[in-house]
């Protein structure tokens, strides 16, 4: 998750084009969980991910940026406001079960940091938050609360119930998607996030009276690690071709190793194509990646 530059920028950007006679509209899509290695621009040959590689073709990459943390929580919330998280409480991932204390369910950013989302406000926008939040889960802590004009989908949990509707697991109502009842069955999430950030997009173009700043924040390619069956069938089938027909029984049989007598500790190197099914739809739906894993990270604009 990386995120502390492009706040920095957009922060000074928003202040810079208030008094330009037009303001460009702009839109953040962050990828949750995607290692920067993991994208054809950067290096895969198993991932395809064409409209993202063209992005970067036509825009500015970022080869040598740094996250301000490796999970989740503490990286949005220094996108959300340009500081280290730790300075405003962030430390780890927010957990959703655990009612009080560090990093807890009690956990969000004080209302008196000012967001991006404030400053694109103040600066004329009209501002919306879609998808994964993971910086608050109380009323106080949503993104109304904090700057954006419009919010839809944002779970109290870092991750959703299921990537198909109606996108709940049994047992784990902190993971279900809010704001998606007008779904069917088969429904993909990351498809349906990404159709309703453009329904944002187009409704403030139809209004004509504000530039738009949207955040579409992605939940793939976090686990639950699930995709459509043809994405399914076209990474297994590739997987097949590159790897031979083995892949599939090492992947399986690596963590069943065991010694003599006891456990072993192998060192497992993936090449399962399951990630690669989220990956394909997350580039189909972008256009536009943030990267959301490790410290060492890339990007473009």
């Amino acid at each position: 998750m990386k995120k502390l530059i492009i706040t920095l920028f957009a922060l000074l950007f928003a202040q810079a084009i208030s008094a330009a006679t037009k303001q460009p509209n702009v839109v953040i899509v962050f990828v949750d969980d995607l290692g920067w290695t993991d994208l054809g621009v950067y290096g895969s040959k198993f991932y395809e991910t064409p409209h993202i590689d063209r992005l970067a073709k036509q825009g500015a990459m970022f080869t040598q940026a740094y996250s301000s943390c490796n999970v989740c929580s503490p990286t949005r919330a220094s996108l959300m406001t340009g500081k280290y998280p730790q300075r405003i409480g962030f430390t780890s991932w927010l957990n959703p079960r655990k009612p009080n204390g560090p990093n807890s369910a009690a956990t969000y950013i004080p209302a008196a940091e000012t967001t991006i989302g404030e400053a694109f406000q103040q600066a004329g926008y009209r501002t919306g938050y879609i998808g994964k939040w993971h910086v608050g889960s109380e009323k106080i802590g949503m993104p109304k609360q904090h700057g954006f004009d419009w919010q839809m989908a944002t779970a109290r949990h870092g991750l959703p119930g299921s990537y198909f509707h109606p996108y709940k697991k049994k047992g784990l109502p902190s993971a279900d998607v809010p704001d998606m009842e007008d779904g069917k069955s088969g429904d993909y999430l990351t498809d349906v996030l990404t159709d309703k950030g453009i329904e944002f997009i187009r409704e403030t173009a139809k209004e004509g009276k504000k530039p738009f700043f949207l955040i579409l924040g992605h939940y793939a390619v976090h686990t639950p690690i699930q995709a459509p069956k043809k994405l399914v069938e076209k990474y297994q089938a590739k997987k097949k071709r590159m790897y031979g027909d083995h892949a599939a029984e090492n992947d399986t049989r690596a963590l069943q190793l065991q010694g003599p007598g006891k456990a072993a500790k192998p060192r497992l190197c993936r090449h399962d194509g399951e990630p690669g099914h989220e990956r394909r739809q997350s580039d189909r739906c972008l256009g536009r990646a943030r990267v959301d894993q490790g410290h060492h990270h890339r990007f473009h604009v």
